[in-house]
């Protein structure tokens, strides 16, 4: 297993230029940039596209969630489990944009915001959070079928619906409305997505042949629906 450090280069950038932008419209932005420049591919055996970092049996690092991995990349090849192969410059990536999210990532805001009371009881091992606290939490919060029942698109209406019905006069009104225009912003960065995908498996298919042609045509059929959905 590799370990790659292109998304976490992507979002710290975007991270870094938008600071005095709310959170929600960062995290909206690190995300159509990933989804933008990340490097994607098909495999001549893929009938389902998508991966998750720069080449296969690739994994991603995320310091917007944890900086744990700072003391790690040079024992990530050395552990009895999970371990990873980490070139020089991956390390040297790492070791270079962990420093701007020291104190800002969800562990240490986490941890700043706890009692220290209730820290010497999780010291104790009386109760662990360790998960929550230290990995992402966003996949237990996805609704799969309103995806797939209204798409996309029927997402992104219904978002800026709600915007355009803020009232700007309300306080709370007015702190809805980064919310929303993040939800349209990521709703359009999938689809873009999905169309580099589709944009991809037309590319190969001109030089497939046979059977192979033919699930890449499949595959454009259901990317042109996830663009258009």
């Amino acid at each position: 297993m590799n370990l790659s450090a292109e998304r976490a280069l992507i979002a710290t950038r975007v991270y870094q230029e938008t600071e005095h932008l709310p959170p929600i419209a960062r995290a909206a932005l690190g995300l159509e940039a990933v989804l933008e420049q990340m490097a994607i591919e098909i495999h001549d055996w893929d009938l389902i596209v998508g991966n998750q970092a720069d080449g296969l049996r690739a994994s991603t690092i995320n310091p917007a969630v944890n900086t744990w991995i700072v003391d790690e990349p040079d024992r990530f090849g050395l552990r009895d489990g999970s371990r990873f192969h980490i070139t020089e410059d991956t390390k040297t990536c790492i070791r270079r944009i962990i420093p701007y999210w020291q104190k800002k990532n969800v562990y240490d805001r986490t941890m700043a915001l706890l009692p220290e009371d209730t820290k010497d009881v999780m010291e104790g091992l009386v109760f662990t959070r360790g998960y929550t606290r230290s990995k992402g939490c966003g996949h237990w919060l996805v609704n799969m079928e309103r995806v797939l029942a209204e798409g996309f698109s029927g997402i992104e209406a219904r978002a800026r619906q709600l915007r355009n019905a803020c009232d700007l006069s309300d306080p709370d009104g007015v702190d809805k409305i980064p919310f929303y225009d993040a939800v349209i912003m990521v709703c359009q960065a999938v689809r873009d997505f999905a169309l580099r995908y589709h944009r991809l498996a037309l590319e190969k298919a001109e030089t497939a042949v046979c059977e192979r042609k033919e699930e890449l045509r499949q595959m454009r059929r259901g990317l042109s629906e996830t663009c258009n959905s």
